[in-house]
């Protein structure tokens, strides 16, 4: 979640305030129709159910062109933080969801009435089901619980920056409407899950979803070269084991990090991987071959696919395939071992993954303040016409790792960071969110996975663990907005 206000490119369709009582999943008068969508977008996100079966929606709420706000900038979500009535600027701090019956910040805080009385302040804090927690659309109204309706104080037509929202007794006037507006891309349907959904340590994971289930893959821990769960539902994790149990004969023991893995169309797949060749100090990108998603992952080639030498080593290799089904993939060159400028760099591949093609670009680099000391871990997507470029940034050891992001007009760039600040970052005991990869669930519903500590344990020597957490990704326009971290049930 960034910090800046700016404005960022928004395309969304709004939803008019009147018809089924199915929105959302709200009870009562819900907005029903679709007016001013694109072509290219589909409303059938928009439709009835619960949080679980179809109506875990990303909103924003309006009114004479500014949106209900939770004050302090993006990122803000600690308990007992104001909402407010702002310019609409697209931010996740404007940005909600509705999980059965309460209206959430991204950070998984609830929108809370301080009390039932006229006038009553609203607030986000942490959801606990009572009833000043409790919303419902009621004729283009938000009515609590306790029968009050969210109002904006001043009287109709007063929609300042900054000014404040409160409870009231419902009435028809202007400063008690609201519009719903939607975000695409959400998951249509989606577990009850909550993280961490598996609590050992599970750094840099990658999610591929394969035959109706789930393979997780993650940076070596102890004697497991490459630590492999699998599961059926994103919830429950088991089944241990080793994806690559045999190491390639070029490589040495202890330092196989990162891997990540591409389906391809002939039934079989390929895994990159990072790791220390034996005749060298550096960390290398590799590639290995499976018959199955699990494994194991067998690489016969003698040598790295990737390796920098000259820029410090290169890790993080990360597959993906742009418009036309074509693999690229992308890395980081390792320059932070050697005090040598690092990028993220992108180049493609070969029609059967195994070889590179053409030459390779540097997409991103790191040049802005909270992404000191580096920036790694690079997961692209092509989404609603552009590139779309998720990386970690900081320190990996600490709380202030994040995620930031990146549009690209191609999957070799040029890449832009059209904001000053992470899209993901730490949030209550969430510390140090990163390492993230995109995937998609059975049903094509867009997530991440990604790894953080529990604060405050946020490093290996304090006893702490970077354990395997997952949350559901949408799209404003081309802005990625990412639902987490979250720890609560979701």
């Amino acid at each position: 979640m960034g910090y800046s206000r700016n404005p960022t490119p928004a395309r969304r369709a709004r939803i008019a305030a009147s018809g089924s009582a199915a929105l959302l999943g709200l009870a009562v008068a819900a907005c029903s129709s679709v007016a001013d969508a694109p072509q290219s977008e589909s409303t059938s996100a928009v439709s009835a159910g619960s949080a679980n079966t179809g109506g875990f929606k990303l909103v924003a709420f309006g009114g004479t062109g500014k949106c209900l706000d939770v004050a302090g900038g993006a990122g803000e979500f600690d308990n007992a933080r104001t909402v407010q009535m702002w310019s609409c600027v697209g931010s996740p701090n404007q940005r909600f969801i509705y999980v059965d019956g309460e209206v959430r910040g991204l950070g998984g805080k609830c929108l809370d009435a301080v009390g039932g009385d006229n006038g009553a302040r609203i607030q986000l804090y942490d959801c606990w089901g009572g009833t000043n927690q409790k919303w419902a659309w009621d004729g283009g109204r938000l009515r609590n619980g306790g029968g009050r309706c969210l109002d904006v104080a001043g009287g109709d037509g007063q929609y300042t920056d900054g000014a404040r929202v409160q409870l009231y007794d419902c009435n028809s006037a202007g400063n008690q409407s609201f519009d719903a507006q939607r975000v695409s891309d959400v998951p249509a349907s989606r577990p009850i899950f909550a993280n961490p959904v598996y609590g050992g340590d599970f750094a840099d994971p990658f999610v591929l979803s394969w035959g109706g289930s789930y393979y997780a893959f993650a940076t070596n821990a102890g004697p497991t070269n490459v630590p492999r769960i699998t599961s059926t539902d994103l919830v429950h994790w088991s089944g241990v084991g080793d994806a690559m149990p045999t190491l390639p004969s070029w490589v040495q023991g202890g330092l196989t990090w990162a891997p990540s893995v591409w389906a391809r169309g002939n039934g079989t797949f390929v895994m990159y991987f990072t790791a220390r060749p034996k005749n060298l100090n550096l960390q290398c990108i590799g590639r290995a071959v499976a018959n199955a998603p699990a494994g194991p992952y067998y690489d016969s080639t003698g040598g790295p696919l990737i390796c920098q030498t000259d820029r410090g080593g290169s890790i993080d290799a990360s597959p993906f395939v742009d418009a036309s089904g074509a693999p690229y993939i992308t890395w980081k060159n390792d320059g932070n071992c050697c005090n040598l400028p690092v990028s993220i760099w992108a180049q493609k591949l070969s029609a059967d993954g195994l070889s590179l093609v053409g030459n390779a670009s540097a997409l991103i680099s790191r040049d802005q303040s909270w992404e000191n000391p580096l920036i790694e871990g690079p997961s692209m997507i092509y989404q609603r016409g552009k590139y779309t470029l998720l990386y970690s940034a900081n320190w990996w050891e600490s709380s202030d790792y994040g995620v930031g992001y990146a549009t690209c007009d191609s999957p070799l760039g040029p890449c832009r960071k059209p904001q000053n600040g992470p899209v993901m970052r730490k949030a209550d005991a969430v510390a140090g969110p990163g390492g993230q990869e995109f995937f998609r669930d059975r049903n094509g519903g867009l997530w991440i996975a990604y790894h953080a500590w529990t604060y405050p344990k946020t490093s290996y020597t304090s006893g702490g663990a970077r354990s395997l957490r997952i949350d559901p990704v949408a799209f404003d326009g081309n802005t990625p907005v990412v639902v987490g971290p979250t720890a609560s049930v979701q």
